[in-house]
C-alpha cells in the first residue's frame, strides 16, 4: 500500500489478495481492458495509476470494483466460450 497526494493505492499483489485471485488474473483483466478500451468500448476494470517507477497501483475505490468483478461468475464475465469445431 502506498500514499500518493493523500490517497491510498494498492499494488496488483494486495488488489489480488482482496479478490482472492492470482496477480496474473488481474494482470490479464487489466491488459484485456486496455485492448477493450483502445477498441472504444468499455473496460473491465479501472486503469491503474501509472507511478514513476512503472508499478500499477488502484485506489481503494478503484480495488473495491475490481473486487466487484471478481465476483462476477465466468459465464457472466466471458458468456459460453464453446468453441464450434469445423469438420
Amino acid at each position: 500500500m502506498k500514499v500518493f497526494n493523500g490517497v491510498i493505492y494498492y499494488t496488483v499483489t494486495e488488489v489480488a489478495q482482496l479478490c482472492e485471485k492470482s496477480t496474473q488474473i488481474i494482470k490479464i483483466w487489466n491488459k484485456k481492458s486496455d485492448e477493450i478500451e483502445k477498441a472504444g468500448g468499455e473496460r473491465l476494470i479501472p486503469p491503474p495509476y501509472i507511478a514513476d517507477n512503472g508499478y500499477k497501483y488502484w485506489s481503494a475505490e478503484d480495488a473495491q470494483k475490481i473486487i466487484e468483478y471478481s465476483k462476477i461468475s465466468h459465464k457472466e464475465r466471458y458468456g459460453n466460450l464453446k468453441v464450434k469445431r469445423e469438420e
